[in-house]
């Protein structure tokens, strides 16, 4: 009990630093007239009116910045009372006041339930005096103190743990009231703070003035935006999340392949390697097939790059141009559709099975077929002058036959989408042309 009251004489000394205000009144800003009008928690109990004056400084300043020097009169003849009403919740209080005397003083402290403590101080002559009421609702306790000086230590009632109204009253002599002061001191487990500050005051590990220590179930800086857990708020706790620093990854999470995170939490599903055929993704060109992988043979005209080397041909071997499904020779660069057809030698060059050998060999004689492709019409150029032409499908069937006459130019009538040749008679150069076009609509 005394390190109790020890504290709150500290408090009581030096109530800016140990003590959190619950009010404070000076009268500065009253006007004159009934207390009772001017602010509805203080009450007039008596028929006469407290009122609110200005003394002109016969009372110790409440305050430096205090420049009314205003005070409640008791002074009449007749018995004059008030209260100021407050409401506390904690357990340790200094009720601090000054006053100029000319008689006595009563002061009266009352708790919700009717329990009270009435200090009765009668004096002859007049002077200032500083009283303070030192409340301990622990161990039921109060002190009085006087000009600095402790003139009373009585026990409370065991039901008295609060204070709800202050009274002041003239019944044992005529004062004035210069201010009022009611402060909260409570600090039970003694860190330095105050219960009102203090999330648990039992807990002197617990304060605004520690740092939190993550996943203890506590809130060791009393400020619930200090997260205890889930600490990257995703809604999982650390003990279910893998990573309580990245609220991108939690068991609620989709696994995001190739990122190097364990984004569900689940070691069980892959972020590499998916196929698992011992090569990861940097090394792997497809990682959803474990039969492609730097370390299988290349499979030809699977359209797989099975060996994960372009350099290594899966189709087009010969690199002319022309994969497998086009090309009839993919292992001949001079045999595909693109290629020119050599008459008379056996082989397909261009790809379109027909061998030139079908017809004469062109000789003595050079032409132009123009357009090519052409859509309705050929222009048939030629340094020598061509009689007639006939005209062939791929099948080597006579499909039509041309005189030429002299625009050289032959309109393909009934003639539909294909590939066609074309045979070209000059008696001029005794030669004769065979040559390829396309008719495309």
């Amino acid at each position: 009990m005394k390190n109790v009251l020890l504290f709150c004489a500290l408090c009581l000394l030096h109530p800016s630093i140990f003590s959190q205000q619950i009010f404070f009144e000076d009268f500065d800003t009253y006007t004159l007239g009934p207390i009772g009008d001017q602010n509805p928690e203080w009450v007039n109990l008596s028929n006469a009116q407290v009122n609110v004056k200005i003394d002109g400084g016969n009372f110790v300043n409440c305050s430096g910045s205090d420049n009314q020097n205003a005070y409640l009169s008791f002074e009449s003849a007749d018995f004059e009372e008030c209260k100021r009403i407050v409401s506390t919740s904690y357990s340790n209080f200094v009720l601090d006041m000054k006053a100029t005397l000319n008689s006595g003083i009563s002061v009266k402290i009352v708790d919700t339930d009717d329990f009270a403590f009435e200090y009765l101080y009668e004096f002859d002559g007049s002077g200032n005096f500083e009283f303070a009421f030192i409340l301990d609702f622990v161990y039921h306790q109060i002190q009085v103190i006087r000009n600095g000086v402790t003139v009373k230590t009585d026990n409370l009632p065991a039901g008295f743990n609060s204070i709800d109204e202050i009274h002041f009253n003239n019944s044992t002599g005529k004062f004035k009231l210069g201010c009022v002061e009611l402060s909260d001191v409570t600090d039970v487990d003694g860190d330095g703070y105050l219960a009102s500050n203090d999330c648990d005051d039992n807990d002197a590990n617990i304060n605004p003035g520690k740092a939190e220590i993550a996943y203890n179930g506590k809130d060791d800086d009393c400020n619930p935006a200090t997260l205890d857990d889930d600490l990257d708020q995703d809604g999982y706790p650390k003990a279910t999340d893998c990573n309580d620093d990245d609220a991108d990854i939690n068991p609620g999470k989709a696994e995001i392949a190739y990122n190097g995170k364990d984004d569900d939490c689940n070691p069980a599903t892959l972020d590499d390697d998916l196929d698992q055929d011992g090569y990861p993704k940097a090394t792997d060109c497809n990682d959803d097939d474990a039969d492609i992988n730097p370390g299988k043979a290349e499979i030809d005209y699977n359209g797989k790059d099975d060996d994960c080397n372009p350099a290594t041909l899966d189709d087009d071997l010969d690199q002319d141009g022309y994969p497998k499904a086009t090309d009839c020779n993919d292992d001949d660069a001079n045999i595909n559709p693109g290629a020119a057809e050599i008459p008379g030698n056996s082989i397909d060059e261009n790809c379109d099975g027909i061998l030139l050998a079908e017809f004469h060999q062109s000789t003595k004689l050079f032409v132009e077929l123009i357009p090519n492709p052409t859509r309705d019409y050929l222009e048939i150029k030629s340094s020598s002058k061509i009689d007639y032409v006939k005209i062939y499908n791929i099948a080597g069937s006579e499909v039509s036959s041309y005189k030429i006459n002299e625009s050289n130019i032959i309109y393909l009538k009934d003639i539909r989408e294909g590939i066609y040749f074309i045979h070209a008679f000059s008696s001029e150069s005794s030669g004769s042309y065979i040559g390829k076009f396309v008719v495309n609509y």
